[in-house]
């Protein structure tokens, strides 16, 4: 069975190579999948470079004729598109792009075919709609960043890709700000996040992630503007009373750097706790094991802050907090600790809620400011320490 197969498709590679074929009955074959390897596709990429070099009429025909053979191709009509192109016959190779995309409407390969072309031609809304296409479907996003570099590659402002080049869906308009962010565009990055937070197209990760990215370009007021609007009605006192972001703890963390991260070691355990609060219900708590001299700063967040005077204060609930050294409230530059770095007094032993607090200085090189719940290790032979401690009610306001 398998010689007769092979022996059939043979004769019929032959017979279909015959100039006197009849072109309807060709055409049938190749629906079949019976078309003879000369217009495979990798036969007709040998034939485009062939006709880069030369014999570009003889090769123009042979796709032609191809195409004729499967006129229902998407791949046919963009091959001759293609040929029209570089032949500098426009009309006929957007008449053939017209006709490739009407046969894959949802092809990526011809999408982005029919994007190079037009993109060559500097029909920029054209390519724009083409790209947009595929950045529609989420299914394709592994094409996002080869569309996203076409649009580098236009040249036109960030206000027209937007409108005309992404859909307004979270997966391209968020890869789209994380190209622009990976690839330090500060500026269209910037333009990207007011357009995707005023059609409400990010999620926590995400605002974290661009937060972030401002941070490192030395945006740090425009960072803390940014998450004190996205935050105005769940923390209507930041950055107007407290410059602390959700000091009470009473919401879970969100991945943002001006929010709080909270991570245990192998000597201490910590958690948001409900039930032993100052305020409201939630405080944070921490278990030390008693195996180490801990120098932990696992709990911390970020804020920004202007030259002046300050003061930091929270309150602190211990039992049986052992050693010299227990928890304290440290507040320092996030960038140069030498230029600011102070805490409140450790408290240790058993305590019920008590207030902690410490007036500072902010001088004019400092702007970016890490708060911590911090221990800091004792030089005592007893140093290992074990107990518990809880902290509620953190907060950094301007002193009088």
């Amino acid at each position: 069975m398998t010689s007769l197969a092979v022996a059939f498709y043979g004769a019929t590679a032959i017979w279909l190579n015959r100039s006197t074929a009849d072109l309807a009955v060709q055409e049938r074959f190749c629906r079949a999948w019976l078309c003879p390897d000369e217009f495979s596709s990798e036969r007709v990429f040998e034939l485009k470079q062939e006709s880069a070099a030369a014999q570009s009429g003889r090769i123009a025909a042979e796709l032609k004729r191809a195409l004729a053979l499967d006129s229902a191709s998407a791949y046919r009509w963009a091959d001759v598109g293609e040929m029209m192109a570089s032949a500098n016959e426009l009309d006929a190779a957007k008449y053939c792009f017209q006709r490739a995309l009407a046969a894959g409407p949802h092809s990526p390969v011809i999408l982005f075919r029919a994007a190079n072309f037009y993109f060559s031609i500097n029909d920029y809304p054209q390519t724009l709609h083409n790209l947009s296409t595929i950045l529609r479907n989420p299914e394709l996003s592994e094409y996002n960043n080869a569309a996203f570099l076409t649009y580098t590659r236009m040249g036109i402002p960030v206000d027209e890709v937007l409108s005309k080049g992404i859909p307004p869906n979270f997966i391209p308009a968020q890869a789209f700000l994380r190209f622009l962010m990976e690839s330090n565009q500060v500026a269209d990055a910037e333009t990207t996040w007011k357009w995707i937070s005023q059609k409400s197209l990010y999620d926590s990760k995400t605002a974290g992630e661009y937060l972030g990215f401002l941070i490192r370009n030395k945006k740090d007021e425009d960072a803390a503007e940014t998450w004190r609007a996205m935050n105005s009605r769940s923390e209507p006192d930041y950055r107007q009373r407290n410059w602390v972001f959700n000091g009470s703890f009473e919401a879970a963390p969100q991945p943002s750097p001006l929010d709080w991260t909270i991570e245990s070691t192998s000597d201490v355990q910590t958690a948001r706790t409900e039930g032993v609060a100052k305020d409201g219900r939630w405080s944070l708590k921490l278990v030390f094991a008693g195996n180490e001299n801990v120098d932990f700063h696992q709990v911390f967040q970020q804020t920004v802050l202007k030259p002046g005077k300050w003061r930091a204060r929270a309150f602190v609930k211990t039992d049986a907090l052992t050693t010299d050294l227990g928890i304290s409230l440290r507040v320092c530059d996030a960038v140069e600790p030498r230029f600011l770095d102070v805490a409140t007094e450790p408290l240790t032993g058993t305590h019920d809620w008590t207030g902690v607090e410490r007036t500072f200085q902010v001088g004019p090189q400092t702007a970016l400011v890490r708060v911590e719940i911090a221990r800091h290790p004792t030089f005592r032979f007893d140093n290992k320490i074990a107990g518990t401690a809880w902290v509620d009610s953190v907060e950094l306001s301007p002193a009088p």
